[in-house]
């Protein structure tokens, strides 16, 4: 008998290892902040990447369905600019959704699945990304409104995230403090320069407290400036 439940000791032993180190290698969070976050949950909308709420194409540039197996409700942005500094032709598309956030959401969560061709990333110690996504800041809106920068533009001010062009998909974590206006989160994805991108769904989770979130603050001493096409959103 004792050496059945030494037995079974050691199964349970071996079961508790193998999970652990799964739960370690993966990056899983653990029980009680995933119970957290879950109880905390105000909203969530998946849509497919092809319900646009509109879209912008300017210069060499496309928003037309993706063509690839998986992604028949996705969308591709294609860019594909020329020239030099002098003669340069312009390119850049991107495609606009407006997620509904409740009022009581203080965090946002913002899956992107996607495919992409790499593009030159602006550092060179960074992975190569394949588009953008920008989000609108009303804040920096204001600031500039009161250089005067906005009386008589149509310019709006935003936060820009990269999509890496390794990965397949990304998760942007964001507070909703002044990124929602009149109830809606203003999202563009973006492929400017000469690029290609191809995206299925985005996913917008909304919860009602904000976790503690490590920022990790990067310096630049010697940022070497490209030319003016380089810089768009």
């Amino acid at each position: 008998m004792k050496a059945w439940i030494a037995l079974i000791c050691l199964a349970m032993l071996g079961v508790s290892s193998v999970y652990a180190d799964t739960w370690m290698s993966y990056g899983y969070a653990y029980d009680y902040d995933y119970d957290y976050l879950r109880s905390d949950r105000t909203s969530r909308e998946q849509r497919d990447a092809g319900d646009v709420d509109d879209w912008i194409e300017r210069g060499n540039a496309t928003v037309t369905a993706s063509p690839l197996p998986g992604f028949e409700d996705g969308i591709r942005l294609s860019a594909w600019a020329s020239g030099d500094e002098q003669n340069y032709d312009f390119a850049l598309a991107s495609a606009i959704y407006f997620f509904e956030i409740p009022d009581r959401a203080e965090y946002a969560e913002i899956k992107i699945r996607y495919r992409g061709d790499a593009e030159q990333p602006d550092f060179d110690d960074y992975e190569a990304i394949a588009g953008r996504v920008w989000i609108r800041n009303l804040r920096k809106e204001r600031e500039h409104r009161s250089y005067g920068d906005l009386e008589d533009s149509e310019t709006l001010y935003g936060d820009t995230f990269v999509l890496r062009a390794r990965r397949r998909s990304e998760t942007i974590k964001i507070p909703t403090d002044d990124h929602v206006k009149d109830g809606y989160m203003e999202v563009h994805l973006v492929v400017d320069r000469s690029g290609m991108l191809d995206v299925e769904y985005l996913d917008v989770t909304t919860y009602r407290r904000r976790p503690e979130i490590r920022v990790i603050n990067r310096y630049i001493s010697d940022y070497d400036w490209r030319p003016w096409s380089y810089y768009s959103y």
